[in-house]
């Protein structure tokens, strides 16, 4: 008897059509096919197409579909196994845990549990399927990409007026010394993410957070060893205008107009220089 409970057993597990015995190449016959959402009235092509490639050389190649998605038990799929975005740092945390108690102590995840959508969970910094390693250039994290990356969601009009957030932080960063020498390929620069944090970003209100005033000395320290209190009082996100910092907008329109009138001079200096030498060339080529 127990032992055709067992046959039993091991019958149902294998022959039951749930996700777990599905391969992730049958999975890819639906998700692999880019037209394949236009059979589902409503349904957009993002999330519902992946890119075989991209996932080829991911992070996660080695990891078959239904260990992140774990609530797909068979096809076709009901509407319920559909991630939210509340769900995805849960989702990820099965193998990032240390991570995923980093993040759910950020402002972030603060917002998500408000109901602010438009906040970053994971997915939203490293990508989906073709999630690529920290060091590989194509990384949205890579360190040269994290700034457009941040300012996806940072310099957006809409989401600063909807959520009070301050504008300008991409441009303020190039301008910076900082965004000017990561701009120029020295990965040692500090970037958003130097400052600010990466999974645990608080706001500077927080007395926890990296860029609160009792520790910017520590935060800038990193870098710069002999940071002091007077070292972190300088301003960060300058906004160069007339109607921000007036002491650097004064110094860049006089170097502006000083630089621009010294190459008007010598550009006219060189033109007057040349017609005179033809001039002279051509007087002395006139016979006595």
């Amino acid at each position: 008897m127990k032992k055709f409970i067992l046959i039993a057993a091991v019958a149902f597990f294998c022959f039951q059509k749930n996700a777990y015995s599905m391969s992730d190449a049958g999975c890819m016959q639906c998700h692999g096919d880019k037209n394949f959402y236009l059979r589902f009235p409503g349904i957009k092509q993002e999330g519902m197409y992946i890119s075989p490639g991209g996932f080829s050389v991911s992070v996660h190649k080695g990891i078959s579909c239904t260990q992140c998605h774990t609530t797909i038990q068979g096809y076709p799929h009901p509407a319920a196994v559909v991630t939210g975005k509340n769900d995805i740092p849960v989702m990820c945390s099965s193998c990032h845990r240390d991570v995923y108690e980093k993040y759910t102590q950020s402002i972030h995840w603060s917002a998500i549990k408000k109901g602010i959508t438009a906040a970053p969970v994971c997915t939203d910094c490293h990508g989906t399927h073709g999630i690529l390693k920290i060091t590989n250039p194509g990384a949205k994290v890579y360190p040269e990409n994290i700034p457009k990356t941040c300012s996806s969601c940072h310099d957006s009009v809409k989401l600063a007026q909807r959520y009070n957030l301050p504008l300008n932080r991409l441009t303020t960063y190039e301008n910076s010394f900082h965004g000017i020498a990561l701009k120029f390929g020295d990965l040692r620069a500090a970037n958003c993410a130097s400052c600010h944090g990466v999974h645990e970003i608080l706001p500077s209100s927080d007395p926890r957070s990296s860029i609160n005033k009792a520790n910017l000395a520590r935060t800038c320290g990193k870098c710069h060893p002999n940071a002091t209190e007077n070292f972190v009082k300088s301003r960060v996100h300058v906004v160069v205008s007339k109607h921000g910092e007036k002491g650097p907008y004064i110094v860049r329109v006089f170097y502006t107009w000083f630089i621009g009138i010294l190459i008007t001079l010598f550009v006219v200096y060189v033109v007057v220089d040349l017609i005179n030498s033809r001039r002279k060339k051509k007087n002395g080529s006139k016979p006595s």
